[in-house]
């Protein structure tokens, strides 16, 4: 649940800086000309099928495609796949990279600046045309499509490059296709490339959730929660958020952040580290730990150097406790409870409190959670996981739902 309070300030801030673009400015279909709506509904049924073997990743595979190798340097593997279109699908593994959704963009930026290359034209524009998030089996992925034009005058062309990217447990793969339709066509290839990755990782978590992020209706990212065992009895939490929010009908805002937690099983915090990566830039490195008595916050903030003790001294809830304190007022008589926790980006040098309440019985959910300005509505499970709920501040309004999980929050 920790990802959540992550989304409400990480997308408010978004939002405050930029004029949202909402679904409804995307790119409706209907107002293209018969022959592209037509070429948009383009399909494929894939019989080939190849293999990918890549031993630092211990995979070796049959995928959907034609998959040839092209290139394989510093850490990154760039594939051909034919598919019997015009232009093959080309997928790349990073195993360094920005984020699921910053290197998104990054690869977008250098396929359309490759396009322009190959077409001997000048960009001229581009516009957002489609954004999509889900899971392939427990893998969140991001996609974007975008509608662009080389050239000008008469001599204007015209494409659509459509997107996928995805982190598995030691790389990234993206993939994109430079092609009008064939979007199932391309989401299978894609599901098969995942699939290749998934089959080799093993895992070690108790419980595992991905939750999905959406705004007027448009899905703009994705939360990843794993709560582990250490050999001391500890809990060990890996907690990833990916979005990409539209700020105009041209442009995304992106952000990637990763915190990883250390918590007791009674839900308290021992230690935690986060990033933040917005649109290429580090926000935010932190660390928070426990020194003689005291929790430290150490770092970087915006560029500036943080070396601070909270003024709070006492408990702090963690990401796993979170889901305890849920399933504990849920099964008890108690009207609400008080918790103090560590949001970084709402004020990393303080703690901030933090109250669940039970809501009345003929509403839809049944807690709240408020944080100064901003309130959760969600619906809990008896264990106290997150179903789905909508987040309020202000006019903004936010909705989050679960699309997988696995296991269960309890040892």
């Amino acid at each position: 649940m920790n990802q959540i309070k992550k989304a409400i300030f990480a997308v408010i801030l978004i939002l405050c800086a930029s004029s949202f673009s909402s679904a409804k400015d995307l790119i409706d279909l209907n107002e293209f000309p018969k022959w592209f709506q037509q070429a948009a509904q383009r399909e494929l049924v894939l019989e080939t099928s190849s293999s990918i073997s890549i031993p630092k990743f211990k995979v070796d595979s049959e995928v959907i495609g034609e998959f040839s190798l092209i290139s394989e340097s510093d850490g990154v593997w760039y594939y051909n796949v034919n598919i019997g279109t015009d232009s093959p699908i080309e997928c790349y593994v990073f195993e360094e990279f920005d984020g699921t959704s910053n290197s998104l963009k990054n690869v977008i930026e250098a396929s359309i600046q490759g396009a322009a290359k190959l077409n001997k034209k000048p960009f001229a524009s581009k516009y957002n045309y489609a954004l999509n998030v889900g899971v392939i089996g427990d893998t969140p992925y991001l996609s974007l499509d975008t509608f662009y034009s080389l050239g000008e005058g008469e001599l204007l062309v015209s494409g659509v490059l459509k997107a996928y990217s995805s982190q598995t447990q030691n790389s990234l793969q993206i993939c994109v296709h430079n092609e009008i339709g064939y979007h199932k066509t391309f989401f299978n290839v894609f599901e098969s490339f995942i699939n290749a990755f998934v089959e080799s990782e093993s895992t070690e978590s108790f419980f595992e959730v991905v939750y999905k992020m959406t705004l007027n209706d448009l899905p703009i990212g994705y939360g990843l929660e794993k709560h582990s065992l250490d050999v001391d009895g500890d809990v060990y939490s890996y907690i990833e958020s990916s979005m990409m929010i539209p700020v105009d009908a041209s442009n995304v805002s992106v952000t990637d952040s990763v915190e990883t937690e250390w918590s007791s099983p009674t839900g308290s915090i021992i230690n935690a580290d986060q990033y933040v990566l917005e649109n290429g830039q580090y926000t935010s490195q932190l660390a928070l730990k426990p020194v003689e008595g005291k929790w430290k916050v150490t770092g970087q903030l915006q560029g500036k150097t943080i070396d601070v003790f909270l003024a709070y001294e006492d408990w702090l809830l963690s990401a796993f406790g979170a889901y305890l304190a849920s399933a504990h007022l849920l099964n008890s008589e108690a009207p609400s409870l008080d918790y103090n926790a560590w949001v970084t980006e709402a004020d990393p040098t303080a703690a901030l409190p933090l109250k669940i309440s039970k809501t009345l019985p003929d509403t839809p959910n049944n807690l709240l959670m408020q944080m100064g300005p901003i309130n959760v509505d969600y619906v809990s499970s008896a264990l106290g996981v997150f179903d789905q709920g909508t987040i309020r501040q202000g006019p903004v309004q936010i909705n989050i739902s679960k699309i997988y999980q696995r296991g269960e929050p309890k040892l």
